[in-house]
C-alpha cells in the first residue's frame, strides 16, 4: 500500500482552530487522500511515572477548577510523550467516536495516519482508545451517530453501554 506523507514542519495540510468537540482542533485546510501519513505527535519523552505524577497534578488542578487538558501520548509500555512541552499540533487531535485518522508507530516515533479520505474544512480526529475502567472520567462530546458520551475504545464501548442501561 503506497503511503503519502506530510511533513511536521510545514504543515501544508493542517491548521488550528476552535473545535466543535472540545476547545481547540485540527482542520484540513486541503484535501488528504487516505492512508496519508499526516503529522508526528511530538513533545517530551518522559517515564509512566512521571506521567502519573503530571495527571495526579492535572486532576489536582481540575479539582479546584482550573483549566486541565492533558497531553500525553503511550509511546510504549516504559514512556509516554508529553505534548504540552516542545509538541506538535498534533496536541490538539481531539477525539473522536467515528475518527477519521489512526495513530501508528513507526521507529518509536508515533504519526497519524487518515485511514479515510479526510475533506477541506474537516476536523481530524482518533479514537483515544481509554479503558473501561476510567469512562466516568472521560465524557465525549463527538456527537457522531456511534457517540455513547464517553470516551472508551470502540471495541470495549460495549459494556460502557450495557453498565448505562443498569444505572
Amino acid at each position: 500500500m503506497k503511503t503519502d506523507r506530510i511533513t511536521n514542519h510545514s504543515h501544508p495540510y493542517l491548521e488550528v482552530r476552535n473545535s466543535k468537540i472540545h476547545g481547540r482542533g485540527v482542520y484540513a485546510r486541503r484535501p488528504i487522500p487516505s492512508h496519508t501519513q499526516i503529522i508526528e505527535y511530538t513533545g517530551e519523552k518522559i517515564t509512566h511515572a512521571e506521567s502519573d505524577r503530571r495527571e495526579a497534578l492535572r486532576l489536582k488542578k481540575k479539582s479546584q477548577g482550573k483549566a486541565s487538558d492533558i497531553y500525553q501520548f503511550e509511546l510504549d509500555d516504559q514512556w509516554f510523550i508529553d505534548g504540552s512541552k516542545k509538541g506538535s499540533i498534533a496536541r490538539y487531535i481531539n477525539h473522536s467516536c467515528e475518527a477519521n485518522c489512526t495513530p501508528r508507530l513507526c521507529d518509536n516515533r508515533i504519526w497519524f495516519f487518515s485511514h479515510r479520505p479526510i475533506e477541506t474544512g474537516e476536523e481530524l480526529s482518533i479514537d483515544y482508545g481509554f479503558d473501561f475502567e476510567v469512562w466516568q472520567d472521560n465524557p465525549c462530546r463527538c456527537q457522531t451517530d456511534s457517540c455513547i458520551g464517553f470516551i472508551v475504545r470502540k471495541n470495549i464501548r460495549w459494556r460502557v453501554q450495557k453498565k448505562l442501561q443498569l444505572i
